[in-house]
């Protein structure tokens, strides 16, 4: 898309962390989509794609497939270069559940000390029971 062409060249499959977009075929219809549509592709690097994802995730409580984010970065990615107005509404359709590839995000993640989780159980247990038992109060 950004260089212009009206198919996908003949080349061995992107290796990339979408694995679901990592193919090098059926190109074609989407792009006449796309053009006929005045839209326009923009490309994203793995790196930016796993930031939408977590992004996402963190401010909205979604845990998207790993390729469904690749329209996050590639929002964010054109705003960040002027292709899409800071001020303009933007939608993605996010599909699949992260768990179905989550390899790209948990290998990315740092653990969490066992004891540290294990010590504050009572703690959140307690807050979660309070919170529920003001709730019924106010019901």
């Amino acid at each position: 898309m950004e260089k212009g062409l009206d198919t996908v060249p003949d080349t061995e499959p992107p290796h990339t962390v979408a694995g679901a977009l990592s193919v090098n075929f059926g190109a074609e219809y989407p792009i006449v989509a796309v053009r006929g549509t005045g839209g326009f592709g923009i490309s994203v690097s793995d790196e930016e794609i796993l930031r939408g994802q977590r992004e996402i995730a963190r401010h909205e409580g979604i845990f998207c497939e790993v390729s469904s984010a690749t329209a996050l970065a590639a929002i964010s990615k054109a705003v960040k270069v002027g292709r899409i107005d800071p001020d303009a509404s933007a939608a993605a359709i996010l599909t699949g559940s992260g768990f179905k590839d989550y390899y790209p995000i948990v290998s990315e993640a740092s653990k969490i000390p066992l004891a540290e989780s294990v010590s504050s159980i009572p703690r959140v247990l307690h807050a979660i029971l309070d919170a529920r038992a003001d709730a019924a109060r106010i019901n």
